[in-house]
C-alpha cells in the first residue's frame, strides 16, 4: 500500500494538482477544483490507513469509504467541469432485497444483488468511459479498452462480480469446488476489416470457451488449435470481455489480460467499477447486516466464502489505489 500512496500523495498538494490538471486539460483549473480534488484524496488516504489498522468487523466499511473518496477525486480530476455540489450525493448502487436473500443464511451472500442507479458509481463509469487500462504480460500499462456503458437499472449479483476478477480464481475454485471460467489472452488483433483474431493460451476447455465467447452462431467460427494456443476468428462487431489479472507472476506488478464471460449478455464493467461494486457489497453488508458479516469469520455453517472475501479485501486495499493512479497518469503514448 505504501508504494502507491507515495505516488498518489502529489494529488494532496495544491501546486502539483494544479500542474497535473493543467497538463491534462490544457488550462488552469480553478481554486475550487483543486481544493475538491485534493480534499478527496486526503480523505481517501485516511480511510485506507484506518482500514488497514482496523478490526475485520469494520474494515470493509472503512475500505468502501476510501474507495468512494478515491473515485470522487478521480471523477473531479478527469472532468474539471464537475464539482462536488454537482455530483449526486448517492452511491450509484442500490441494495436489492437483501433482507429476503439473506434470511440469516450465510451461504446466500453470493446471491446478494445490487442495481445501478445515478450517483458516484455511474459517474465513475461515465467519466472513465467504462475504460480499463491493462498490463499485458508487462509491469507497465500497455493497452486499454472501453466498453459500452451498462443501462441504469441493470442488476448484478455479488457472484457476478467475483466471476469477473481472475485474481480470485483460486479462492473461487476452493469455495465453489469448480473451476473459475477464464482464459489468458496472448494477443488480440485485426485479421481483416471485418474480423478479429483472439489468441488464447492453452489449456482451455471448449465448454468454457463457449461461455467466454457466447457468439450467436458458434458453429461458423474458425478455430485453430496448436500445441500452446488456440486462435479464434471473431466478427469485429463482437466484443469479448477483457479483464485484468495483476498477480499471476512471482514478479511484482506484472499482469496478464484474461477473457471471462460477460456479466449478462453485453454487460461489461471496467476494472475500477468491478472493484468499486465489490467494495460496496462488502461495506453495506458490514454496515446493515453486521450479524451476518461477523458470522462469516466465526466458523459457522455457510462460511466457505470467507477466504475469498478476505482475499478480495486485500485486492481492494492494495490494487484499487493503483488502478486510480493508472487513470491519473493517462493518456498514454499508445493512446495517441
Amino acid at each position: 500500500m505504501q508504494k502507491v500512496w507515495h505516488k498518489l500523495i502529489e494529488f494532496e498538494t495544491r501546486d502539483l494538482v494544479e500542474r497535473a490538471l493543467e497538463r491534462r486539460h490544457g488550462r488552469s483549473p480553478s481554486a475550487r477544483v483543486i481544493n475538491e480534488v485534493t480534499s478527496n484524496f486526503i480523505q481517501a488516504r485516511e480511510y485506507y490507513l484506518n482500514a488497514e489498522k482496523s478490526a475485520i468487523t469494520v474494515r470493509p466499511l472503512l475500505l468502501y469509504y476510501g474507495v468512494l473518496a478515491l473515485s470522487r477525486g478521480l471523477i473531479l480530476a478527469l472532468d474539471i467541469q464537475l464539482s462536488e455540489s454537482a455530483l449526486k450525493p448517492a452511491h450509484g448502487l442500490e441494495i436489492k432485497e437483501w433482507r429476503g436473500t439473506l434470511k440469516n443464511e450465510l451461504r446466500n451472500v453470493c446471491l446478494l444483488e445490487i442495481g445501478i442507479s445515478e450517483g458516484a458509481f455511474y459517474d465513475l463509469l461515465k467519466t472513465t468511459e467504462n475504460r480499463s487500462y491493462f498490463r499485458g504480460n508487462c509491469s507497465e500499462v500497455n493497452w486499454m479498452y472501453s466498453f459500452d456503458l451498462p443501462n441504469l437499472g441493470t442488476r448484478l449479483s455479488f457472484e457476478d462480480i467475483i466471476k469477473c476478477i481472475p485474481d480470485l480464481s483460486e479462492e473461487y475454485r476452493i469455495w465453489k469446488d469448480k473451476e473459475f471460467v477464464a482464459s489468458e489472452l496472448k494477443a488480440f488483433k485485426s485479421s481483416e476489416p471485418e474480423h478479429h483474431i483472439a489468441t488464447l493460451k492453452l489449456p482451455v476447455e471448449i465448454e468454457h470457451l463457449k461461455q467466454i465467447l457466447p457468439v450467436v452462431n458458434w458453429n461458423i467460427l474458425n478455430i485453430d488449435v496448436n500445441q500452446t494456443e488456440i486462435n479464434v476468428d471473431l466478427p469485429k462487431s463482437y466484443v469479448p470481455y477483457f479483464v485484468q489479472k495483476l498477480h499471476d507472476h512471482d514478479f511484482v506488478d506484472i499482469g496478464d489480460i484474461y477473457l471471462v464471460p460477460p456479466i449478462q449478455e453485453s454487460v461489461y464493467l471496467n476494472t475500477l467499477s468491478l472493484y468499486f461494486s465489490a467494495s460496496y457489497v462488502l461495506g453495506m453488508l458490514t454496515r446493515y447486516f453486521p450479524s451476518i458479516w461477523i458470522s462469516l469469520g466465526r466458523v459457522e455453517k455457510g462460511d466457505g466464502i470467507f477466504p475469498l472475501i478476505n482475499r478480495l479485501m486485500s485486492l481492494i486495499q492494495n490494487d484499487y489505489p493503483q488502478i486510480v493512479l493508472d487513470f491519473l497518469r493517462s493518456p498514454y503514448k499508445f493512446e495517441t
